[in-house]
C-alpha cells in the first residue's frame, strides 16, 4: 500500500539506470508475465488481512462494503469478492473469477518468477534487506496508513475467513516455505 509506495519513491530516487514501477493492488499483467518482467510484491496472512479489511469497512461508511460489514462479518466475507482468495486472484491475474485449483496453480507459477515478495509480519526487515541488494543506502522505511483494530479474532471468526480464504491460505503457506 501507502508505506510500499513511499519507499519505492525514494528508492527511485536514488537509481541512475531502472527504476521500480509504483501501483497499488495490481494483478498480474496480461501483457508482462513474470518472467519478463522482475515482480514484487507483500503478501499478509489471509486470515489477517481480510479480518482487518473487514475491520476498516466496519468503521470507514467511505468504504465501498462498509454495508456488508455493518451486517456481520459472516455477510462481509461472503459478500464481498475482495475477501476472498484475493492474493491468487491478483497473482493469477483473473480478478473477476473464482479460485480454483488450476488458477491457484497458476499463482503458484507466477509466485516462482517473482523478484521479490516482502511479508507484511516481518516487512521493515524484508525491506531493509532488499534495500541493501540495490545498493542503495539511508532509506526511511515509513509504516503509513496503519490501523488499530481488534486483533484478536474468535475461532468462529476465523473459521468463516478460513473458508473463503482456502486457496490463499495454501499460497501463503507455499510462499512462507520458499523463504525459509
Amino acid at each position: 500500500g501507502m508505506s510500499i509506495n513511499c519507499i519505492i519513491s525514494k528508492i527511485n530516487n536514488q537509481l541512475k539506470d531502472t527504476k521500480i514501477y509504483q501501483g497499488g493492488h495490481n494483478l498480474i499483467s496480461i501483457l508482462h508475465s513474470t518472467s519478463e518482467k522482475k515482480y514484487i510484491s507483500v503478501i499478509r496472512d489471509p486470515i489477517e488481512r481480510a479480518y482487518s479489511f473487514y475491520q476498516t469497512s466496519l468503521k470507514d461508511k467511505k468504504q465501498p462494503y462498509n454495508y456488508l460489514a455493518k451486517k456481520s462479518l459472516y455477510h462481509f466475507i461472503t459478500y464481498c469478492p475482495e475477501a476472498q482468495n484475493i492474493f491468487c486472484k491478483y497473482y493469477s491475474g483473473e480478478i473477476e473469477k473464482d479460485i480454483n485449483s488450476d488458477l491457484f496453480n497458476r499463482a503458484v507459477e507466477n509466485v516462482n518468477n517473482f523478484y521479490q515478495i516482502f511479508d507484511f509480519q516481518n516487512f521493515e526487515n524484508d525491506i531493509t534487506k532488499f534495500i541493501k541488494t540495490l545498493g542503495i543506502q539511508n532509506v526511511e522505511i515509513p509504516h503509513l496508513n496503519k490501523s488499530y483494530h481488534k486483533t484478536n479474532i474468535t475461532d468462529d471468526e476465523r473459521k468463516i475467513i478460513k473458508f473463503y480464504n482456502y486457496y490463499d491460505l495454501k499460497l501463503y503457506e507455499f510462499i512462507k516455505s520458499k523463504k525459509n
